[in-house]
């Protein structure tokens, strides 16, 4: 089963890992949203929960992802153009 989270939950995901130094599995992404595997997902949350202590942001999120990962739901086809400012694809990992 593949993890499906927003758009602007990966944006907030890479933010947090540019600003902390965190080395974290990076979702593949289309332009309606992001894919994660159930072990990308628990890497990401392992990773946020000591830092969800003393930041608001990463604590917000890892509430948001932790839901995702509860609640899986089946990718559906994207009927979005994508948007030039994002990439698709895999980036590396920070």
């Amino acid at each position: 089963m593949v993890i499906v989270i927003p758009l602007a939950d990966t944006q907030s995901l890479i933010n947090i890992a540019q600003s902390q130094g965190l080395q974290i599995p990076i979702p593949l992404s289309s332009a309606c949203e992001s894919y994660l595997a159930p072990e990308e997902m628990g890497q990401i949350l392992e990773l946020l929960t000591p830092l969800a202590a003393t930041h608001t942001e990463a604590e917000t999120l890892l509430t948001t992802l932790t839901h995702y990962a509860d609640n899986p739901k089946a990718v559906m086809p994207c009927t979005e153009k994508p948007d030039p400012s994002t990439s698709s694809g895999r980036a590396p990992d920070f």
